[in-house]
């Protein structure tokens, strides 16, 4: 029993650890994003990701004030952005097992292996993002509501909403448990809106305009479904709806809007389900009484599976950067001139290293105007080339910004990864051009005559056997900065 009782106090932090090492060559480059803002913010240009243009790209402030925070003393964005996450998620562990331990103290040993086991918590704490985070937060919030005490419950809630904006949820449906919680939380949260409309004139997010604005029934149900087999999160459900008492009704009603709003984006792009983490705690909390001893092996093996297949490739991104991202960042730098742009759908760890040079973002993330045409023709990038009046109408957009850079990405087809590796080396531009030509996210720019034109080909990076960059550059117009 001794030895039990062992396994499962330090068997849940060793497991975390290893995850964290195991990503340790891990970033989303959607990181550098904010580490962008948080750059220009330290350096005293505003939260911005252009200096001069008020678009709120992120959708992370505490971890961008953070991160922010950290430059202005010394500690580089990634490293620092990493102890953070790590930091999350044993804070995250001890929380989750305090909570427990709050509604069946048998239970608080399965919730936390379920805790460090999940693809989820593990990954996105390496990832430089705050998913790991804000799940971190609700443990901490009902944790505390689950203790009386309301007054630094609110302001655990309202830090969760300032951390992602589903956490507005959390707040919510912490209010309805403790509603003398409201005070305290308000007193973050409205000054934080009056200040966002202040700067950004806008109540959402900029990122909602091209991943959320218009819904997909179809794709979102799927997406909830593979949601639901991922981790057993369905056995989970079941579980915890099976619980009684005002904290489990709330907690599992939450659960169940997190679940709703997973159909209502239609999907993300990014793995293992990071947009239903607020919840997750919840979720895990609650259906760890019902769960049989016997089954936790096998999260805790899923978990390491996952890790093992889906997540091996990760462990190279920064590696990738290197080769392809900041080479290309540095080219850019070289041959630039006092206001010079570029254009590149991939806004992280390139223009987080060219942080001098303004940035166009074709895809709309942290581009109000795309954004915007976006969400009026009701489609997404993601879903590939939208109507062709939409397509033009980009394309006339980006080439009346006349950048003096353009960046291209190559997407190749599993298939043709040889014979593309063979014949890049001596004829990068042409064995190149037709996967830049198919690239939605181009809007058709490499085929335009304006293009072919107006600029010419300077260098290409093979970020991966699957992913090639190509930087094109316009000379400089008579009477120009040279």
């Amino acid at each position: 029993m001794r030895r039990l009782r062992a396994v499962n106090f330090w068997g849940p932090p060793a497991l975390l650890a290893l995850a964290l090492t195991y990503y340790l060559g891990y970033v989303k480059d959607d990181a550098y994003i904010s580490f962008r803002y948080a750059a220009h913010w330290a350096g005293g240009q505003g939260l911005v990701f252009n200096p001069g243009d008020h678009t709120e790209g992120y959708t992370n402030f505490l971890w961008t004030a953070a991160v922010s925070l950290l430059i202005r003393v010394g500690v580089p964005a990634l490293i620092g952005a990493k102890v953070l996450g790590a930091a999350a998620a044993f804070a995250g562990l001890y929380w989750l097992r305090r909570l427990a331990a709050e509604i069946e103290p048998a239970a608080a040993p399965r919730a936390a292996w379920l805790w460090a086991a999940s693809p989820t918590v593990g990954l996105w704490a390496a990832s430089g993002l705050e998913p790991t985070a804000a799940a971190a937060l609700t443990a901490l919030a009902f944790l505390l509501l689950a203790r009386g005490r309301a007054l630094w419950a609110g302001l655990a809630l309202g830090a969760c909403a300032l951390l992602r904006p589903e956490g507005h949820l959390v707040a919510l449906a912490g209010l309805a448990l403790a509603p003398r919680a409201a005070l305290p939380c308000l007193a973050l949260l409205v000054p934080y809106h009056l200040w966002r409309w202040h700067t950004f004139g806008d109540l959402v997010p900029n990122p909602y305009y091209v991943k959320a604005a218009v819904p997909a029934l179809g794709p979102g149900l799927r997406y909830a479904g593979l949601f639901l087999l991922f981790y057993g999160h369905g056995l989970l459900f079941a579980l915890a709806l099976l619980r009684r008492g005002r904290l489990a009704r709330v907690g599992a009603g939450l659960a169940v809007v997190f679940l709703l709003y997973l159909i209502y984006v239609g999907g993300d792009e990014m793995r293992w389900f990071r947009l239903f983490a607020p919840a997750l705690p919840l979720l895990l909390v609650l259906s760890a009484p019902a769960l049989p001893r016997w089954l936790v092996p096998g999260f805790v093996l899923f978990g390491l599976v996952a890790h093992a297949t889906d997540g091996w490739h990760l462990r190279s991104y920064l590696a990738q950067d290197e080769r392809a991202y900041f080479p290309l960042a540095d080219a850019i730098t070289a041959r630039a001139r006092p206001g010079d742009s570029a254009l590149f759908q991939d806004c992280g760890a390139t223009p987080f290293r060219a942080l001098a040079i303004p940035f166009h973002d074709p895809i709309g993330v942290t581009d109000r105007r795309i954004a915007r045409m976006y969400a009026a023709a009701r489609w997404s990038p993601f879903r590939g080339f939208g109507p062709e009046p939409l397509e033009r109408a980009l394309r006339e957009e980006l080439f009346a910004r006349d950048p003096r850079f353009i960046a291209l990405v190559a997407y190749i087809p599993r298939e043709l990864e040889r014979d593309v590796a063979d014949r890049f080396g001596d004829a990068p531009e042409s064995t190149l051009l037709p996967f830049l030509a198919a690239n939605s996210y181009a809007h058709g720019i490499p085929s335009d005559e304006r293009f072919r034109a107006r600029y010419r080909f300077v260098g290409a990076w093979a970020r991966n056997p699957l992913y090639y960059l190509a930087l094109y550059e316009r000379p400089p117009y008579p009477g120009e900065a040279r």
